[in-house]
């Protein structure tokens, strides 16, 4: 591993959301399309801190996220979560 390689689960940093998106879009969208335009409330950086990434020499190789939003049962307030675009390159 180099200095640039962390494969801990983290954020992406705000100049990582590019490699994100190509990796997203590799993933779920090979014959062409956007994930970041499909799913912009889960895929932007303003729900960064709800993204999980795994970097590897500058490379965004892995991700998870999610989304967290307030919802109502039958009245009763709860606190919701989506859990999505989940993705590793192939070659990891």
């Amino acid at each position: 591993m180099d200095s640039e390689t962390d494969l801990a689960p983290r954020p992406p940093e705000p100049g990582e959301f590019p490699a994100l998106h190509e990796l997203l879009n590799a993933t779920f969208r090979a014959g062409g399309g956007s994930m970041a335009n499909d799913y912009p409330r889960m895929l932007s950086e303003r729900n960064r801190a709800n993204l999980r990434v795994c970097v590897d020499g500058g490379r965004v190789v892995s991700h998870v996220g999610t989304v967290h939003r307030d919802a109502s049962l039958e009245g009763t307030p709860v606190r919701v979560a989506l859990v999505g675009a989940v993705a590793t390159d192939p070659e990891y």
